[in-house]
């Protein structure tokens, strides 16, 4: 990747391969908010399973919020164990009282992380 990659190759990297070109696509989408990456890096919180890449991916949907945001909350009833709890992790970064109701419905999780986590 280079400093010239268009936003749109870099998000069919995410789900490249090499864990070093996700790595580096999710930071040049962050550094770039680019708001039309929102769904695609929040998808990826239920396929990645790198921790570094994860919280990237956290920093990056952080960096065009407003689109993310409904996305992130639709994450938290995923069938995916790893989308809900880095959807519980991107929202308690948020800090919004109005989640609440959103975490407290996850502390019944099956998945003891997600659980956890919210």
């Amino acid at each position: 990747m280079s400093p010239e990659t268009p936003p749109h190759q870099l998000v069919d990297l995410l789900g490249d391969a090499d864990p070093g070109v996700r790595l580096r696509a999710a930071l040049e989408l962050g550094e770039a908010a680019y708001t039309p990456a929102a769904g695609p890096l929040v998808e990826r919180f239920g396929h990645e399973r790198d921790f570094q890449i994860r919280e990237i991916l956290t920093w990056a949907v952080l960096r065009v919020r407003d689109a993310a945001l409904p996305l992130v909350h639709a994450a938290l009833t995923s069938p995916h164990w790893l989308a809900r709890l880095q959807a519980v992790h991107t929202v308690s970064k948020i800090g919004s009282p109005d989640d609440g109701p959103r975490l407290l419905a996850l502390l019944d999780d099956p998945v003891d992380a997600v659980a956890a986590r919210a």
